[in-house]
């Protein structure tokens, strides 16, 4: 009985300690992923605010097309991204890009974007 009950009470101990060092590793990677996201997100806005701001909103704008088309592809490709919950937002915010400026679709995203479903009047008419 005394062998069932220390086996036990290190069993126990054992799934403590390895919940914990499993927390703080989610932790400091999950810590780790913001870091890179926040200041990846502030270059990003920091260098789209020279471009604009120098007048080469032109080099911008076609960056963030070829964006918009590379991410849409990627978006149809991969179920994950696709039905994550921002999903269908994302790719209503591509579709409404294109239909608010009257920009061509992209051949290779046109099929896939066209049944995305947009509300009427969502270009502010």
């Amino acid at each position: 009985m005394k062998k069932v009950l220390l086996c036990l009470l290190f069993l126990i101990i054992g799934a403590l300690a390895g919940s914990i060092i499993t927390g703080y590793i989610a932790r400091e990677i999950h810590n780790r992923w913001a870091v890179m996201f926040y200041t990846g997100m502030l270059g990003s806005a920091a260098n789209d605010a020279l471009l604009i701001k120098s007048g080469d909103s032109a080099i911008l704008l076609e960056r963030h097309e070829r964006t918009i088309r590379t991410m849409v592809a990627e978006l149809r490709d991969n179920e994950s991204l696709r039905s994550s919950i921002v999903g269908d937002a994302s790719l209503k915010a591509a579709k409404r890009f294109y239909i608010c400026t009257n920009t061509p679709m992209p051949e290779e995203i046109n099929g896939f974007l066209k049944d995305v479903e947009m509300f009427e009047n969502e270009c502010g008419e």
